[in-house]
């Protein structure tokens, strides 16, 4: 998984990508956008995947397909 540093990184990307994009704040395809840059290097790949580049990226894109961004339903009150 990744560290705590990689998570502080992580963070940091986003808003710098949310600040250049002229937003205040950070939106859930901030995160999609940076996640692979951040964790795709941190990922220790062994046996036959370690000579295959491509897989830390595919990975990471599998873990994010999978993941849904939590709303809010604002008309129930």
């Amino acid at each position: 998984g990744l560290s705590t540093r990689g998570i502080l990184s992580a963070v940091r990307m986003a808003k710098a990508y949310a600040r250049v994009k002229g937003r205040a704040y950070v939106i859930p395809e901030d995160i999609k956008l940076i996640f692979p840059y951040i964790c795709c290097h941190r990922l220790i790949l062994s046996g036959t995947y370690r000579h295959k580049p491509d897989f830390a990226r595919s990975t990471a894109d599998g873990i994010l397909a999978r993941i849904t961004v939590p709303t809010e339903d604002w008309s129930a009150d």
